[in-house]
């Protein structure tokens, strides 16, 4: 049945991304003791700026898919040969490595200017241009991939691409690059995406050669074009307290502030599993028109992301002990207030996914856009008063405003809520006590683990409920089709 696909799909996607990050975690203080600080820095700056590139160079193209997917359909459901969607993902490959080639040659053209602005040599210029159209055409595979909730293809590539991150850097760094190890944990990083873009490259152009490109393209662009400040803006929302709190404040408490976002990445991790399986389920049932099915549905996910975010609140000091230590005590004040932004962060992705059905996503960068100018007011003015501990507060509620610009947005898109207004700001309020309490109850220990038992029952029973009422009403649209 499909509801087992994408139940199945969804516990993949999770269990596929908690391994990555784990690996991820495992290797952070292998490559910290091997690297200098100031080697360490350069990697870390290069990561910052490929992230920045990627958005630039992949054009955010992944983001069309879903709506090409329906707009063009597969040969098997009538679509002419050449004109489908399998075109229209080779079309998309071959966007992303023109605008790759096209980086690189603006990169050695205005080389000396690049170098003096990046503060990074020709060799890793190159390398920056050439991960980000690997990562671009990678997260564009992700995406077809999750349409057909083929999670199999997407854990494969992740595991080939972190266990080869790990050897390769460690081979490089201390062979080829013992001198310069900053360049061989970069080159160990680059290699592994670069190898596995070719080969989904090969793969696809084999199955559908680019044609129709200039027709295909002209509306990919003309839809996901106005994601790019998006997508830079949500960079600049999940990063740029740390880099202000480091210049106005100093690095050390950059690093303890930082630090907060290592228990944050659990609840991270959760969520974007979920809404890889979320945003195609939610397109399926859109176009044909199942509004009762999304309501149901999705105040199951906001139940689940709102009792999932309240335990890893309300155990957060006991995460930041086990994972930094007491010399990162102080981070506990910091997580609760970011975790509690978070959840609006996880829960703007569902009006979103509205926004995107309807192919306005002119709308998703102005709101975003907006989100990313108060953030950077607000920390600029509240760190300078009260300390840095304040950034995770001024991000709490630049991420409740985030969601909301969305949350509207979608309602004027649609004419209506598909969601339930009582559950999203039901949980919207919960989720404020939880991390007030949470606060008040740091040092009892006793009091938190009773919370977490309660909002673990209170959520079993809830969707229990919720999950008898949604199979029953998929039982009656089954029946409905049938007659």
């Amino acid at each position: 049945m499909k509801s087992d696909k994408v139940i199945k799909a969804g516990i993949g996607y999770t269990i596929g991304n908690y391994l990555l990050k784990g690996l991820s975690f495992f290797t952070i203080p292998i490559f910290a003791r091997i690297l200098s600080t100031e080697d360490y820095g350069v990697v870390n700056i290069f990561g910052a700026y490929e992230s920045f590139l990627f958005v630039i160079v992949g054009l955010a193209i992944h983001s069309s898919f879903k709506n090409a997917r329906y707009k063009y359909r597969y040969e098997g459901e009538g679509a002419v040969t050449g004109e489908d969607y399998g075109t229209y993902v080779s079309n998309s490959y071959l966007l992303i490595c023109i605008n790759g080639g096209l980086c690189l040659i603006l990169a050695f053209v205005f080389l000396s200017f690049w170098i003096a602005a990046l503060k990074i040599n020709r060799f890793l210029i190159t390398l920056l241009v050439v991960n980000s159209t690997a990562n671009a055409i990678v997260t564009a595979y992700n995406s077809d991939a999750s349409l057909n909730y083929e999670y199999k293809k997407f854990l494969k590539i992740s595991y080939f691409n972190a266990i080869g991150n790990i050897v390769c850097s460690l081979v490089m760094m201390f062979t080829v690059f013992k001198d310069e190890q900053y360049e061989g944990r970069i080159v160990g990083t680059v290699l592994p995406i670069t190898f596995a873009s070719i080969c989904i490259l090969i793969k696809q152009f084999i199955e559908k050669k680019p044609k129709n490109f200039s027709s295909m393209m002209r509306w990919g662009v003309k839809y996901s074009i106005p994601i790019v400040p998006h997508g830079i803006s949500q960079i600049v929302l999940s990063s740029f307290d740390r880099i202000m709190i480091g210049s106005m404040v100093s690095s050390d408490a950059a690093g303890v502030y930082s630090f907060a976002y290592n228990v944050f990445v659990i609840v991270q991790v959760t969520a974007a599993s979920i809404d890889a399986v979320w945003n195609p389920w939610f397109y399926e049932q859109r176009e044909v028109q199942n509004f009762a099915l999304i309501k149901r549905v999705s105040s199951i996910y906001i139940f689940f992301l709102l009792a999932f975010s309240s335990i890893v609140m309300l155990l957060s000091p006991e995460l930041v002990k086990i994972l930094g230590g007491m010399k990162y005590r102080e981070s506990v004040a910091c997580v609760i207030p970011i975790i509690c932004g978070g959840f609006f962060t996880f829960l703007y992705n569902i009006p979103v996914a509205v926004e995107y059905y309807h192919e306005k996503t002119n709308y998703i960068s102005i709101a975003t856009i907006c989100a990313a100018c108060i953030n950077i007011v607000t920390n600029y003015i509240f760190i300078e008063i009260y300390g840095y501990m304040s950034a995770a507060y001024t991000t709490l509620g630049t991420y409740f405003l985030y969601f909301t610009f969305h949350y509207f947005i979608a309602i004027k898109i649609e004419g209506k809520s598909l969601f339930s207004v009582r559950i999203i700001w039901g949980a919207s309020f919960i989720i404020l006590i939880i991390a007030l309490i949470a606060g008040l109850t740091i040092n009892c220990l006793v009091m938190r683990i009773l919370l977490c038992l309660f909002c673990i029952i209170a959520f079993a029973l809830y969707a229990d409920k919720k999950t008898a009422l949604v199979y029953k009403l998929q039982q009656k649209l089954l029946n409905r089709r049938q007659s």
